[in-house]
């Protein structure tokens, strides 16, 4: 499936109203998973969705061989937790303050769970050779959209989406930029994704395959495991 029908199928189950469609925006992502990560993040070595760890099944898991002083490679995953395009990110709390949705505070409790889960499960950084746990990383939250950024009832629109941006920023400020956590909408994964060039090579088969990035720096190769 080439990219361009990737993100319109993406797009299309974005835009549904009949249903959330959490599960099926995540199949469709971990083809382009590549744009999760930024290019000081590695290459692209391995994406792996619904992964199960001790504590529930992590939405997302990108492994990237990131270069270190030396010219060494180092093995990172980077977890990622998803959730509907169709669920709001923020509620009014009071006429001057909003706070996270249910949904957004279920994905960063979630989101914490499962990287600490994961970076204390030796079977999986064995099979994904990283070589501690302080190589897990909060990767971040993908939820709902520009359209439904708040949910409001009573306040005005204008005001509501005020109070939203600012509880975003204040959490942006005191929680997700001091762990390296990003959250995103379903838009700004289209908008990312329509705006950046890639080139990867789509390998099917067991991640412990042997592939040497190091040959070819421009070179971004990605497994999918199915799974």
């Amino acid at each position: 499936m080439s990219k361009d029908d990737i993100l319109t199928q993406l797009k299309k189950e974005i835009e549904r109203t009949d249903a959330q469609t959490e599960r099926e925006c995540g199949k469709l992502l971990g083809n382009i998973a590549w744009l999760l990560l930024t290019t000081a993040d590695g290459n692209t070595t391995y994406v792996q969705t619904e992964q199960i760890c001790s504590t529930g099944r992590v939405d997302m898991v990108v492994l990237a061989d990131s270069m270190q002083p030396g010219g060494k490679f180092r093995r990172e995953a980077h977890i990622w937790e998803l959730k509907a395009p169709q669920v709001p990110l923020f509620d009014i709390k009071t006429k001057s303050q909003a706070q996270p949705s249910v949904h957004l505070y279920s994905a960063e409790t979630q989101l914490m769970h499962y990287c600490y889960s994961v970076s204390n499960d030796g079977v999986l950084l064995r099979r994904w050779e990283i070589l501690s746990p302080d190589h897990i990383r909060l990767g971040g939250i993908i939820i709902g959209r520009d359209i439904n950024f708040v949910e409001c009832k009573e306040v005005d629109k204008v005001l509501a989406n005020q109070l939203a941006c600012e509880a975003h920023e204040i959490r942006e400020v005191f929680f997700y930029r001091k762990l390296n956590m990003r959250l995103w909408t379903w838009d700004k994964v289209i908008s990312l994704a329509e705006s950046q060039s890639f080139s990867h090579q789509k390998i099917e088969g067991d991640p412990n395959i042997s592939i040497d990035l190091r040959e070819d720096a421009g070179i971004s190769a990605t497994i999918i495991a199915k799974p």
